[in-house]
């Protein structure tokens, strides 16, 4: 799924769930998880009341109804959840959808983002890219 850069750590995420309904409401979660240290990790990319179209870059910046967010969690057996979400100031970051195939149902596209989390920690995401069918 993607390549996430924090505190020079790199890890792959796979996509678990997927959801699309009626080309106005888009969301992606990939998650990561590690069952021999109690690890794990999810991105998620939303948008809400947009017109979701092939060849769209969406902003992502807040979640709100008409606009596109991007979020990043991750948690260890020792340390509790930590959340990252874009904003409309400095966190930002691009959905594009490269292939939107409304007969077969399958999306693709790429992704990046930076967030903070209400510490002001700071995680990249990069390169992030799927590829996957969804269901009305």
């Amino acid at each position: 799924c993607c390549k996430v850069f924090s505190n020079k750590n790199l890890k792959q995420l796979s996509i678990a769930f997927f959801f699309f309904w009626g080309g106005y409401y888009f969301v992606l979660i990939g998650r990561y998880r590690d069952n021999s240290n109690g690890s794990g990790s999810s991105v998620g990319l939303y948008a809400d009341s947009l017109i979701i179209q092939k060849d769209v870059k969406l902003n992502l910046h807040s979640r709100s109804k008409g606009n596109s967010s991007a979020s990043y969690s991750s948690y260890t057996s020792s340390t509790p959840l930590q959340s990252f979400e874009t904003d409309r100031n400095i966190y930002k970051g691009e959905l594009w959808i490269k292939k939107l195939d409304t007969i077969n149902q399958i999306v693709s596209g790429t992704f990046w983002f930076d967030a903070v989390n209400d510490s002001g920690q700071k995680v990249e995401i990069r390169e992030g890219r799927f590829d996957v069918r969804y269901t009305r």
